[in-house]
């Protein structure tokens, strides 16, 4: 029979019973006559259905054959989504599954592009649509992203493929199944040299003048008063305007995604400054400009919609008021045209 504690799993169509057994030495005399027949007799009959073509459900390595354009994934009859299994997830998107694909370059290699080949795609039922919300506007072949990363000081090529099109000729949304990856790398003009994340400045903006920091709770219009500076600790008496600058970047949630590349200093913002025209900081004088919150909207041209990105470690987002770092940001004054309207607004889309 088995040993104490063995798990025995019988598959008998799509379902799964486990039977724990006993060693035989441990059963009673009344065990042996009643339940040990009825035990082999689930046995018998489980093998006998496997037998007779029962359908398994797939492994997620099934059902996309990467290199050999097997058809095999497209006849297999599988649960609902379960091609979904083992596929990354689009935070950014609904949670819209997707294929990460990951190939090594070769040295000095700074970008790549991505090709699909020898596809094939079988119709996305209505239950599967209705389970892809961040599927959006879909065109005519798949959605591709490729970029470099580095790994162990070598480059690797990183790409994204989002499985899903709409058929040219039948207008029906359908799902990749099949495909051949190929890649063409880029490389630095002049050859040699790997990629390289960023270019940064020899010292901080900060390492130099006064600092002053603040922060908004969402977006807006915010007016800066003299009171206001005074209030943060700004030495007001005799405060020159053009030694004044706003710092922030309008960054919202740092992106999970490790290709995003942030700004590496933090960035004067144009203002609009208000001291009556006598280069002096004074009592009724302010400072105009706009901010963002620490919580992100973004508009989505493919669907039409705008995607909120919830900050989930602060409820505000910091600014900095410089003194004595650089030459002054200001607002200019925008040209205008005095040809005629070529567009007419009558609607606009509110998030």
């Amino acid at each position: 029979m088995g040993t104490a504690g063995q798990r025995h799993e019988l598959r008998a169509g799509r379902k799964f019973r486990t039977v724990v057994l006993e060693p035989v030495e441990m059963i009673s005399p009344f065990m042996r006559r009643r339940v040990l027949p009825f035990v082999l007799s689930i046995l018998a009959t489980a093998a006998q259905g496997q037998k007779q073509g029962s359908v398994v459900p797939a492994s997620p390595e099934q059902l996309i054959d990467h290199t050999k354009g097997s058809a095999a994934a497209a006849i297999m009859k599988v649960p609902i989504g379960a091609w979904m299994d083992g596929m990354m997830l689009d935070g950014e998107r609904s949670g819209l599954p997707y294929i990460q694909e990951v190939r090594a370059l070769g040295p000095g290699a700074t970008g790549l592009t991505a090709h699909l080949s020898e596809t094939r795609y079988v119709p996305l039922s209505a239950e599967e649509l209705a389970r892809l919300p961040g599927l959006g506007t879909l065109g005519a072949e798949p959605e591709t992203h490729a970029m470099v990363g580095i790994e162990r000081k070598r480059p690797i090529g990183l790409v994204r493929i989002y499985p899903y099109r709409r058929n040219p000729l039948s207008g029906a949304a359908e799902r990749l199944t099949s495909y051949r990856l190929d890649v063409v790398e880029d490389r630095r003009a002049g050859g040699g040299g790997g990629a390289k994340s960023g270019v940064y400045p020899d010292h901080s903006k900060m390492a130099s003048g006064s600092w002053y920091r603040f922060s908004v709770p969402q977006d807006g219009v915010y007016k800066l008063s003299y009171q206001f500076l005074q209030s943060l600790g700004v030495e007001v008496g005799g405060l020159s305007s053009d030694r004044i600058n706003v710092y922030g970047n309008h960054a919202g949630l740092l992106p999970y995604r490790n290709s995003h590349v942030p700004p590496n200093d933090l960035l004067a913002n144009a203002i609009e400054l208000v001291d009556g025209g006598d280069g002096q900081f004074g009592a009724n004088d302010y400072i105009l400009f706009y901010a963002t919150g620490a919580q992100d909207w973004e508009y989505n041209t493919n669907t039409g919609r705008f995607f909120h990105t919830k900050n989930t470690y602060s409820d505000s987002a910091c600014y900095f008021i410089g003194l004595d770092v650089e030459e002054p940001k200001r607002m200019g004054n925008a040209a205008l045209s005095g040809d005629g309207a070529t567009d007419q607004v009558t609607a606009f889309t509110d998030r």
